[in-house]
């Protein structure tokens, strides 16, 4: 099995600095792909994401564990654990905290973390799914029945999230896995709500479902720096061949 991949991040428009930081790598007979958002609560938010995506890289290699989904769990616990001691030691007080989602495609199986409002998505036979829920506020009032999908994209606590990495010692991340077909002619999509929130889910199929992994990476680019997008902005696309 033969992936293709590309990894792209950009500070928002008129940022002075990009809190965002990913990774993609060819991992074992795998790809692993790792997108973090820095949550901007202190000074050190810039550097969140990036110390998040290097704890995870190597813990997640350094293992031997066959169990990939496990792996996967002890990477994010210990990244969380990282932060709070970085934190500690460097930032008198302050708190670093990222959202963190991690992809590890290994043959004909996919497995996945994830913690924040980052997602992820896989596009199967032309059908978009989306494979995350947002740990946030306006999901939480979804879920509850006070508000519909379209009320939230306008809702003014959209950004608030409930869950990120950083933030306290026992945090909870959802774990998933699945088998896929390579013949099913699947892409999956990490990326940051700077992507999420400036495309529908309608949208993210078309471009998906009719580009090629190299071209469809330069068409979400183009139509975000069009749409002149104030956040910062993140996205591996993986394709299986």
């Amino acid at each position: 099995m033969k992936y293709k991949y590309t990894a792209t991040t950009h500070a928002g428009e008129g940022r002075p600095a990009n809190e965002d930081f990913i990774g993609a790598y060819e991992v074992e007979d795998g790809i692993l792909a790792i997108v973090c958002d820095g949550v901007g609560i202190s000074s050190g938010s810039n550097i969140a994401a990036k110390l998040c995506v290097a704890s995870i890289h190597k813990d997640f290699c350094s293992s031997d564990d066959p169990d990939y989904l496990k792996r996967i769990k002890l990477s994010l616990s210990s990244a969380n654990e990282m932060l709070r001691n970085y934190s500690k030691e460097y930032l008198s007080g302050e708190t670093l905290v990222t959202t963190a989602d991690v992809l590890f495609l290994n043959i004909q199986n996919v497995y996945w973390g994830h913690i924040g409002d980052s997602r992820i998505y896989n596009i199967k036979n032309g059908t978009l799914h989306r494979m995350t829920k947002d740990h946030s506020l306006v999901q939480q009032l979804i879920d509850e029945g006070f508000l519909t999908m379209k009320e939230a994209e306008f809702h003014p606590d959209r950004n608030v999230i409930l869950k990120a990495l950083g933030e306290v010692k026992d945090v909870g991340f959802d774990l998933s896995k699945m088998h896929f077909n390579k013949f099913d002619n699947y892409k999956f999509l990490v990326c940051t709500d700077g992507v999420s929130k400036i495309f529908s889910e309608e949208e993210l199929e078309s471009l998906m479902k009719r580009y090629d992994i190299n071209e469809c990476t330069e068409q979400i680019k183009k139509l975000i720096s069009s749409r002149k997008t104030p956040d910062d902005y993140s996205f591996i696309l993986v394709g299986v061949e």
